[in-house]
């Protein structure tokens, strides 16, 4: 791998440090990488192509729409990778009739699977996450991020009817209108967990709640939902980038455990964000993580 770092890019440019179209980037480190005016895409800007393994950390995107401060992704991969310290300083929220946002990661499509979002700010919707097209994110931890001013969607904000969050654990992010975790103008969530996150209103949740299935959130949107503390190991303190995060996995005596609803059309060869098995015990888990017993003792006389 290499690092790719202080590149920028201006007014209708794209791709402040990289531009991907195909192949694999693997092993990267993206890094202090700046876009201004209406440029997308700080850190990486791509139309296709798998990101794997990477950090991409620490870019900035200062214009007027578009987003994607780490990311900027129209179609392809992003895999087990750490997207963090990310900063959108959009200076207008719907600006030509555009809107901004996704600090972390903005995707029109394409998919992001098994990666730690986390410790991104924005001033503009979703910033950990924004999903404005039909894009997945998926088995993925997005927590500490933060929306600031009255904007919505402090971990994630959704708005195009084919873009899904599953089995994410969305936690501790902050947003100064609602949905400190999760804003849904359109969209689904299903087999997640958003819990402990902050905002002036809808802490946790803000849109429809027929958008949401099988998820663990306070307050509980009703079956299939659980609305009961997940559990966590060490569940963290605080809200957005000020927050103290924990360990997200579950406790055995989680409500998480076995509740979520099965997708053998990917679950079967899935793995969790830990490497273990997406199924563990015949009916996933609610969350990025799949319970793991400790193990047990075994008393021979």
């Amino acid at each position: 791998g290499f690092t790719l770092q202080r590149g920028g890019a201006n007014s209708e440019m794209i791709g402040g440090g990289m531009i991907l179209a195909a192949g694999t980037v693997q092993n990267c480190i993206i890094v202090s990488n700046d876009v201004t005016r209406e440029p997308k895409g700080a850190g990486i800007y791509m139309t296709g192509g798998t990101v794997s393994n990477c950090t991409i950390v620490a870019n900035r995107h200062t214009g007027y729409f578009y987003g994607g401060a780490g990311i900027f992704m129209l179609s392809g991969l992003v895999t087990d990778s750490l997207v963090a310290g990310n900063t959108d300083a959009s200076t207008s929220v719907g600006y030509g009739g555009i809107l901004p946002g996704g600090a972390g990661i903005h995707a029109e499509g394409g998919m992001v699977r098994n990666c730690v979002i986390r410790g991104n700010a924005g001033s503009a919707h979703g910033a950990g996450v924004m999903v404005s097209g039909p894009a997945v994110i998926r088995s993925c931890l997005i927590a500490g991020n933060t929306a600031v001013g009255g904007v919505d969607g402090g971990g994630v904000w959704l708005s195009h009817a084919g873009a899904r969050i599953e089995n994410c654990t969305i936690v501790r992010n902050a947003a100064g209108g609602a949905g400190g975790g999760v804003s849904i103008a359109s969209g689904t969530v299903s087999n997640s967990i958003v819990y402990f996150n902050g905002a002036p209103s809808d802490a946790n949740y803000s849109g429809s709640a027929g958008a949401v299935g099988y998820c663990c959130v306070t307050p509980n949107l009703g079956a299939p939902n659980v609305g009961d503390d997940p559990r966590f190991r060490d569940a963290g303190a605080g809200f957005g980038t000020n927050a103290v995060l924990g360990l997200y996995t579950l406790e055995l005596s989680s409500p998480c455990a076995n509740r979520g609803l099965n997708d053998l059309s990917w679950m079967t060869v899935a793995r969790d964000l830990d490497g273990n098995a997406r199924i563990g015990a015949g009916t996933v888990d609610i969350g990025a993580y799949e319970l793991k017993p400790m193990g047990s003792i075994v008393v021979v006389r």
